[in-house]
């Protein structure tokens, strides 16, 4: 057939192939080009939620511990704990319950140097006041204005983390204050998925103690992972949260724990630097 055809047909037909092989490269790279911008558009994107759920993981930690620090002042101002007359109890119970349903603490405690509780705001409360001693980290602060933290708590549906505080009295005997922070609340602000998609969601996570990753919020495809959901140096998540872990921020592709590759961005969180989920379920404690 090619034969048949005249010179200028051969030609045309030559030039035709040339335009087709043409567009074919062009659409090619144009396809590419188009990926690429969804590419990093969506990276931004995901770069901007991040930022914003690390403003509001900071907020809540702050403010868990100025609350803290308030509460530390209305006992430092008392001569005698271990005396206290029943209206100055319920004064006090009253203060910590007006601080507490304005913030996300719960559960104070005063502690001896033996850990014997001297004060407590509730005697319903007295198998989760054992359950958070339990879990202090053996060193009580030192210092005047040093605050040291326990392993996070699981009880229940409840999900606490202790604040030490150190009290000094009259004495010369020093108090220690615990205050429990409920992280229910935080994790409620991290499922808030906006901006993410129909598949993007937010976890937040520490090393344990055996120096594996842990994922400590409940997720969007697992709703049971909170201080279950192990992650390790070579497995899921292993650029986003590991380059977290080692205090750097980024951005990039990652294999999620459900073994789907996925854009993602981290951010280090000084904040849960120092917590150390509990591995026991304290619920009958």
């Amino acid at each position: 057939m090619l034969r048949n055809l005249s010179v200028g047909g051969k030609t045309a037909l030559l030039v035709l192939g040339i335009v087709c092989f043409a567009v074919v490269i062009l659409g090619t790279v144009f396809n590419r080009f188009v990926k690429e911008v969804i590419r990093k558009r969506t990276l931004f994107s995901i770069a901007t939620v991040t930022d914003l759920k690390k403003q509001q993981v900071d907020l809540f930690f702050n403010q868990a511990e100025s609350n803290s620090k308030i509460i530390k002042g209305i006992f430092a101002n008392q001569p005698n704990l271990a005396q206290l007359s029943d209206i100055e109890r319920k004064a006090i119970n009253t203060e910590l319950n007006l601080i507490n349903s304005e913030s996300s603490l719960t559960n104070t405690i005063i502690l001896d140097q033996n850990k014997q509780i001297v004060f407590s705001e509730s005697n319903s409360k007295t198998s989760i006041n054992r359950a958070l001693i339990h879990e202090l980290k053996e060193a009580l602060p030192q210092s005047d204005n040093a605050i040291s933290y326990g392993n996070i708590l699981v009880y229940g549906s409840s999900y606490l983390f202790p604040i030490v505080q150190k009290i000094q009295t009259d004495s010369g005997k020093p108090l220690y204050l615990i205050t429990a922070v409920k992280l229910n609340k935080l994790y409620g602000l991290l499922a808030d998925t906006v901006g993410l998609g129909s598949t993007g969601e937010v976890l937040i996570g520490s090393l344990s103690n055996n120096k594996n990753g842990i994922v400590h919020n409940p997720l969007r495809f697992n709703t049971d992972a909170s201080f279950k959901l192990k992650v390790t140096a070579n497995g899921a998540l292993k650029n986003s949260f590991w380059e977290a872990i080692q205090q750097r921020n980024g951005t990039g592709q990652d294999i999620d724990y459900r073994g789907k590759e996925v854009l993602a961005s981290w951010r280090y969180l000084p904040c849960l630097l120092y917590t150390s989920p509990s591995p026991r379920d304290r619920t009958r404690s």
